[in-house]
């Protein structure tokens, strides 16, 4: 079981005190073709790439100690970012040599800059006016080991739902709605977690969420309630512009 943290709750919440690991090493494969061209983190949206919005953003809200976990055209990514001094941040990279999914490069990173206590961890395709500290205060007031920022996903059935018994028809309801709570691509992660994550081998979130539940340890929830959008298929670049017409944050 991972240790409890010790430092006090004030200095865990200050922003500036948090390390963030933003996951900015994916291929991109569902942005073919733009993605042979640029990593998805440079992908212009609207005003900038992804990239630079995420920075401004945690700069905003007082974070400091950046961490680019990389991979695919890394140099690229590293030839945007430049002198992190012009960001207002503290940027650290780190280069996988292999592709490691989407928790590897967490151990990699935690090990490699010796972080301790909570780590922001972020995917780096996401546009979103969340208040990352309200999600780490969350994490630190109910103390967990872990949590998952979630969305609530509505998902229209095209076809009329028929619920039958024993071969009898029951019930129908034309077209239901269903109701999915699905990852942000944020979470909160304590930085001894990170030994359930194989060492040097590809391991996704959804199998260190999982490992984490199943040794009982707290895995917790945060209903995210800001704005928010993935940036995961062409189709998507079109609702960048809804997404920046709406009110800001």
């Amino acid at each position: 079981m991972p240790q409890r943290r010790t430092m006090p709750l004030a200095t865990i919440t200050n922003s500036a005190k948090v390390p963030v690991v933003i996951l900015a090493g994916g291929r991109g494969t569902r942005l073919r073709p733009l993605t042979f061209a640029v990593p998805k983190p440079l992908l212009w949206a609207g005003r900038e790439p992804i990239l630079g919005m995420t920075l401004r953003r945690l700069r905003r809200q007082g974070f400091r100690q950046i961490h680019l976990a990389l991979g695919y055209q890394a140099d690229l990514i590293l030839a945007y970012v430049g002198d992190s001094s012009r960001w207002g941040l503290d940027i650290q990279a780190n280069r996988e040599t292999r592709p490691l999914g989407t928790a590897g490069p967490l151990r990699a990173v935690v090990e490699s800059f010796q972080l301790r206590g909570p780590v922001l961890v972020i995917n780096a395709d996401i546009l979103t006016r969340a208040r990352f500290d309200r999600l780490i205060s969350h994490h630190v007031r109910r103390r967990g080991h872990l949590t998952v920022a979630l969305l609530r996903y509505l998902y229209r059935l095209p076809l009329g739902e028929v619920r039958q018994q024993n071969g009898r028809v029951v019930g129908i309801q034309e077209k239901p709605t269903i109701v999915f709570d699905v990852s942000a691509g944020m979470y909160v992660v304590e930085s001894d977690i990170v030994r359930l994550i194989p060492r040097g081998r590809a391991y996704d979130m959804p199998a260190l969420i999982a490992k984490a539940v199943n040794k009982h340890l707290r895995v917790l929830a945060y209903p995210l309630k800001e704005r928010w959008l993935a940036v995961e298929e062409i189709g998507h670049l079109g609702g960048v512009n809804a997404f920046w017409r709406a009110r800001r944050s």
